[in-house]
């Protein structure tokens, strides 16, 4: 994967950018917003909330309230965080909650908790109800002017526990979640594959910027979307958006390589990586059983994952759609301290 595929190291690279520009840098950003692709109008919002330029917290002011991208809008309000001053409390408040996107919404939540030290969490209505009632100031001690963070003013991992996300009904908590997404044929009955994607995007929309993430899709074979995991930036959301528009459902269906795949990105088995990650939990996601010339023993399969998973570290959830073997998925899940979700279609 290259530097330019990787959403968060352009989102670093942006902010990097932003950080050491000047006013001339500063103008050719604000001149080319208007004609610039979303991907553009993010990365340029990262590097507008680093310049210590006053021309730039305007700019975001702008995408913040007008941009009918709402990954644009959530790149606004995350770089407005760290240097909002009061109006831009009450900006983000009143985004926050005319916003229908979740993405947008979420961000705007984020960076009020960045901006004011309160940890309400991600539901608008509390941070209207906080404004109207006892007001929203900004704290003390944050990102000056000049784009330098404060040191150990961050309240991302003393809110995590605040923040209630979940995918089919099954909470994701924190950091070192990889999301198995079954993409063999059978995922085109009954609209499964759509109702699978809009799934996945309506969890990842909701997470904290600061949380980092996979997704693994399988069918004959297994691939990660991104070579590692990533956090969820606007720009990371944003691209899944639209890598999802093209990933199509085909093959068959082999269970066992999925799972020697996702075990191995955390450094286990024959196909350990060299950079394991920190693999906390695994969503699986299928409608189907092994198929043709795959592993199809499926006490194999669960004896397999116990050797990978040693001490049951990995929490293993398991949602079946249509035709899934339930009491197969409900042991795997249970054998692995998750939970089995099973749904019609």
């Amino acid at each position: 994967m290259n530097r330019e595929a990787d959403p968060e190291a352009a989102t670093a690279a942006a902010e990097a950018l932003g950080a050491c520009a000047g006013a001339a840098e500063v103008e050719k950003l604000l001149r080319g917003l208007p004609h610039a692709p979303p991907r553009g109008r993010i990365l340029a919002a990262a590097a507008l909330g680093r310049t210590a330029d006053p021309r730039g917290r305007e700019a975001l002011r702008r995408l913040l309230s007008e941009d009918g991208d709402p990954h644009v809008r959530a790149a606004a309000a995350l770089a407005l965080g760290p240097v909002a001053d009061a109006e831009d409390v009450e900006r983000l408040v009143r985004r926050g909650d005319l916003d229908t996107d979740p993405a947008a919404r979420a961000a705007c939540a984020e960076a009020l908790e960045e901006a004011t030290g309160e940890r309400l969490g991600p539901d608008p209505a509390a941070w209207k109800k906080a404004l109207g009632e006892r007001g929203l100031r900004p704290r003390s001690g944050r990102r000056s002017e000049d784009g330098a963070p404060a040191p150990g003013q961050s309240v991302a991992a003393d809110s995590l526990e605040r923040w209630t996300v979940t995918y089919w009904g099954i909470p994701v908590t924190g950091d070192g979640t990889l999301f198995c997404f079954d993409l063999s044929g059978s995922m085109n009955y009954y609209e499964r594959l759509g109702v699978a994607k809009r799934e996945l995007l309506a969890t990842i929309s909701r997470l904290r910027s600061t949380v980092r993430f996979g997704v693994l899709f399988f069918n004959e074979a297994a691939w990660t979307w991104q070579a590692r995991f990533v956090r969820a930036l606007p720009l990371t959301k944003h691209a899944l958006v639209r890598h999802l528009d093209e990933v199509e459902a085909k093959g068959y269906t082999d269970l066992l390589g999925m799972f020697e795949r996702a075990f191995g990105l955390a450094g286990r088995g024959r196909l350990a990586a060299e950079a394991p990650e920190r693999l906390r939990t695994l969503f699986l996601l299928t409608d189907g059983v092994p198929s043709r010339q795959f592993v199809r023993d499926l006490g194999a399969i669960r004896r397999a994952v116990g050797e990978w998973n040693p001490g049951r570290r990995v929490v293993l959830h398991a949602i079946g759609l249509g035709n899934a073997d339930e009491p197969f998925l409900r042991a795997l899940a249970e054998e692995n301290r998750g939970r089995f979700v099973a749904k019609d279609g």
